[in-house]
């Protein structure tokens, strides 16, 4: 992702035009708009299985070690 900042800072510095900054503005602010989805996204689908996975190692302690209480 740095790679692409550094990419848009040098054609930010090195543009004459007010229309290739526009559109390489506009570029970026879509690229990085993915990237800030893709990773909220992947981030919640993580949150969700691990809270499914935690769930089933609770079923699974119980099923496996309910006898422990009775001591």
């Amino acid at each position: 992702i740095y790679i692409y900042l550094y990419i848009y800072i040098f054609i930010f510095f090195f543009s004459n035009s007010i229309f290739v900054f526009v559109l390489n503005f506009y570029f970026v602010l879509y690229f990085f708009s993915i990237f800030y989805f893709v990773f909220y996204f992947s981030l919640y689908i993580f949150i969700y299985i691990l809270k499914i996975l935690y769930f089933f190692r609770f079923i699974y302690f119980f099923h496996f070690y309910h006898f422990l209480y009775f001591f």
